[in-house]
């Protein structure tokens, strides 16, 4: 009888299971991963723990946990997914796919060592697979190890001419200013596709670096015949026509790229300087105050605009406000000046450089007219120097500006007094002029 009723409850448990994995595929069909999670866990309860121990059950286990991290994947919760693959890899400590699957989830959630670790070991034990290589090579490359990404780049491309691999060994040599290293790769992935905009735009951002204009035109006038409406490649186009001062075709392109919905600041400046430099003041100041409406900081395009108005015979009041605006931004800040000053005095003085420290007071009295402290500084100074007729001069104009009665005043009328007998001892002797 137990014989019977152990027959029927494994008869019933195949049965479940076959419903469960009939239930899953159909939850992946229908891409709801959510419900594949549940049901794969309760597939992972039915397979656990009593069995484990057999070499069948901890392979159907960790199955599972694959065919579940990879669920978690798509629904972005890779801290999970890295919990689910934990939970299984004692079962198999050196299983490619388990290795594998978690070193993309600690790359998914920005883990660079752990996904270093792991993509490091499972090159070292597939030393010809050359996903693992790349996955390697991209972990350095976000991690800046442009030395060692070359390493890895120049063991794939001895295995395989991979287009993306040219582009990120090129990208390193640009990065570390090997720039002639960096044009072969770039060249050579040209080579393979005359298209390739990633490729373009860093070797254009070279060529306008060695004022070679031409050579950006030879690539983008191609790529933009088949692209027409491309926002990466149309700038470079523009700029390289503007450096050549053929304004009418910047012009041209920049306000392309503006139809196309590209309101960038960069887009309304070379509109602007395009219509600047060509004396169309009206289209130049619109779009100068476009590009000042997004970023004001610069001094040069507010000069732009405010000579743009100069031009518009009833605009000459906004012509005054931006250029006094431009004014103010170049003056530096006269609190801040005088600041750095007296600290760069006080700092001579303690290293008794006090003819240095005159000259930093001097500056700071310069941005602080009311800073008359500034005076019996330098006073105090020429008197360190034994300089005592210049001393005399700068306690005496600091005492005209003094409050009589405050300390200050009582403390240099002391070292005027102190300054004029040292000028007596010395008989009249003149202490020499700076």
């Amino acid at each position: 009888m137990s014989r019977i009723l152990l027959s029927c409850f494994a008869f019933f448990l195949c049965i479940s299971q076959i419903n469960a994995q009939d239930s899953l595929r159909s939850a992946l069909k229908r891409y709801d991963y959510a419900a594949a999670v549940n049901i794969i866990d309760s597939l992972m309860t039915a397979a656990a723990p009593d069995s484990v121990s057999a070499l069948a059950k901890r392979i159907e286990l960790i199955d599972l946990a694959l065919q579940k991290s990879q669920c978690q994947k798509k629904l972005q919760r890779f801290d999970d997914a890295v919990q689910t693959i934990t939970s299984v890899l004692g079962f198999d400590r050196y299983n490619i796919e388990l290795m594998a699957e978690l070193a993309d989830c600690y790359m998914n959630i920005g883990d660079m060592e752990s996904a270093m670790m792991f993509y490091t070991m499972l090159a070292g034990m597939q030393p010809e697979n050359v996903y693992f290589k790349l996955c390697k090579a991209r972990i350095q490359y976000r991690m800046k190890s442009y030395s060692e990404v070359l390493a890895e780049c120049k063991k794939i491309l001895a295995l395989d001419t991979i287009p993306d691999v040219l582009y990120m060994t090129g990208n390193c040599y640009k990065q570390i200013g090997q720039l002639d290293s960096a044009m072969v790769y770039y060249d050579t992935l040209l080579d393979i596709n005359p298209l390739n905009a990633n490729a373009i735009s860093q070797k254009s951002d070279i060529m306008f670096a060695r004022n070679n204009y031409d050579a950006v035109l030879a690539m983008t006038d191609p790529y933009l015949k088949e692209f027409p409406s491309n926002l990466k490649i149309l700038p470079l186009r523009g700029l390289a026509l503007y450096l050549k001062k053929d304004y009418e075709k910047s012009l041209e392109t920049f306000q392309y790229q503006k139809e196309l919905g590209d309101e960038s600041y960069t887009v309304h400046y070379y509109v602007g300087m395009n219509n600047y430099l060509l004396s169309r003041w009206s289209k130049a100041s619109e779009a100068f105050a476009s590009a000042y409406q997004i970023d004001s900081s610069d001094v040069r395009l507010v000069c732009r605009l405010a000579d743009s108005y100069s031009h518009i015979s009833d605009k000459d009041s906004l012509s005054t406000v931006y250029f006094d605006k431009a004014i103010a931004m170049m003056r530096p800040d006269s609190t801040l000046m005088k600041t750095i000053y007296d600290r760069k005095a006080e700092m001579a003085v303690r290293t008794n450089d006090f003819l240095k420290a005159i000259d930093y007071y001097e500056f700071s009295y310069i941005y602080g007219k009311t800073n008359i402290s500034a005076l019996s500084s330098i006073g105090y100074c020429y008197e360190r120097l034994k300089d005592y007729r210049n001393a005399l001069h700068y306690y005496e104009e600091y005492l005209k500006a003094c409050k009589p009665g405050s300390k200050g005043y009582k403390f240099v009328e002391e070292s005027v007094n102190f300054v004029k007998q040292e000028l007596f001892m010395l008989e009249g002797a003149s202490a020499p002029h700076r």
